[in-house]
């Protein structure tokens, strides 16, 4: 059982499983965020005054995504504007209702908070796989005697 190999293999296991639980906890606060935005804050009327399209192009193929941007006032007449991502059927001028929290109101959005929860759950999935390849390798390396 030699260090380095162990210290190689600990530092792949904690690459693999590490980026999808950095992911997946990122994915959570934003959850949790809008969540609480729509719980806890106030609403206003907004209009999309821009929607984009943009084309990655993949080795696979072209994925398009859509954002927005919108704007609306608060309770106190402070104009904002803000950016996510967009319906496939938003276009420019629509009027949505905004969810905001008055200390924070560059925070806000459209959505009810329910968009990240099959995210979610694919996301702990992964990272349950991960943890598991991971173990899995050990055991085999343990096996043929690299650990």
């Amino acid at each position: 059982m030699d260090v380095s190999t162990i210290g190689l293999f600990l530092v792949v296991l904690l690459v693999t499983a590490g980026l999808p639980l950095v992911m997946l906890t990122r994915m959570i606060r934003r959850v949790q965020l809008a969540r609480l935005t729509v719980r806890q804050g106030l609403q206003a009327q907004g209009r999309l005054i821009q929607v984009a399209s943009t084309l990655r192009v993949t080795p696979h193929g072209g994925q398009t995504s859509r954002s927005c941007v919108v704007e609306f006032a608060t309770a106190d007449g402070q104009a904002v504007r803000f950016a996510e991502p967009a319906s496939a059927t938003a276009i420019e001028g629509d009027v949505v209702t905004v969810y905001y929290l008055p200390e924070c109101p560059e925070r806000a959005t459209t959505v009810t908070a329910q968009w990240g929860t099959g995210n979610l759950q694919l996301g702990f999935i992964a990272v349950v796989c991960c943890l598991l390849v991971g173990f899995l390798a050990a055991a085999e390396a343990s096996v043929f005697g690299v650990l």
